[in-house]
């Protein structure tokens, strides 16, 4: 069964695959998805590009092209780093996920 997820802004009801709501235009993300991103594309900034947090995407993606051109083992260093982001996404209660990251509600 699908969750009915309200707007915390407007309370409208968002479609269930929706990055934001169409009546407001608040966005949200998803924790699943985002810890997806950073286990199978973290080593490039994925997860942090979904999280809309765009300086630390292209640190990310500098990082990764910069340790492919000195030392390709610096690439294990940032893959570290990005599967431990999926497992603290994934770690976190849904009430602090929508705290720090979604800004949208389930509805009761």
């Amino acid at each position: 069964m699908r969750r009915v997820i309200i707007c915390t802004s407007c309370s409208h009801q968002l479609g269930h695959l929706s990055m934001s709501c169409g009546h407001c235009g608040q966005s949200y993300r998803d924790r699943h998805v985002a810890a997806s991103l950073a286990f199978f594309g973290g080593v490039v900034g994925m997860h942090r590009a979904y999280m809309r947090s765009w300086t630390t995407a292209g640190l990310y993606l500098a990082a990764s092209l910069a340790a492919l051109l000195v030392e390709p083992k610096g690439l294990a260093l940032i893959a570290a780093c990005s599967l431990v982001e999926g497992l603290i996404f994934l770690s976190m209660k849904e009430p602090m996920w929508r705290r720090s990251h979604r800004r949208a509600k389930p509805a009761a």
